[in-house]
């Protein structure tokens, strides 16, 4: 699977727009408040990450489509009774996968992009058992990011004339997917931590 731009957008453009308007409304849901109700959408995110795993064995449609639901079930039990331990996995490979992605579009060594795709992993779990719920926040923000840039790219293709030219800039400076990515992320994260903090406040007072 590629982890270019080029073809992650191309797999955005091949979407119907329904998906779009839908990938916008579970991002705000993320972004918002994914960290208050983290439990379910985790599972949800473990579900989908396993859909999309069995998605790229090469197997008959239907054998896909089955352990794809297999994968994506089981990573959701896991997460539900193992909860640490999914928030580590999902931070770890969220992580390790930005950090392929960054040096795949910079032209890195395969094996220099795996090595720190794995160095990425090793340090997001560390961070679990140090900033619990600071992750959870984050990874939850990163994630409905994610979902909110794939629902606009949707739609845009479908719906505006200035799509192409986006997409030109977007291909042609990656850095701003990056940056665009990581406002998104802050912005969640500060807006969860801050609710946090206002309902430690109400109950301790």
């Amino acid at each position: 699977m590629s982890l270019s731009i080029p073809h992650m957008l191309q797999n955005l453009e091949s979407q119907e727009p329904v998906l779009g308007v839908l990938l916008l409304g579970a991002g705000l849901v993320f972004v918002i408040m994914g960290a208050r109700v983290f439990r379910v959408l985790m599972a949800l995110s473990f579900l989908c990450i396993g859909f999309a795993i069995g998605g790229q064995l090469p197997l008959e449609p239907v054998w896909t489509l089955l352990a794809g639901a297999v994968a994506g079930i089981g990573l959701a039990v896991v997460s539900k009774y193992f909860v640490r331990v999914g928030v580590a996995l999902l931070a770890g490979g969220w992580l390790a996968t930005a950090t392929m992605v960054v040096a795949e579009n910079i032209q890195a060594d395969p094996l220099v992009a795996m090595i720190l795709g794995g160095f990425a992993f090793l340090v997001a779990v560390s961070l679990v058992f140090i900033l619990y719920y600071e992750v959870i926040a984050a990874v939850m923000s990163f994630e409905g990011t994610l979902l909110l840039l794939s629902g606009m790219i949707i739609c845009l293709n479908h719906y505006s004339s200035a799509w192409p030219r986006l997409r030109s800039v977007l291909v042609e400076t990656p850095a701003l997917i990056g940056f665009l990515i990581l406002a998104g992320t802050v912005t969640g994260y500060y807006t969860q931590i801050a609710e946090r903090q206002k309902r430690q406040v109400g109950t301790s007072g």
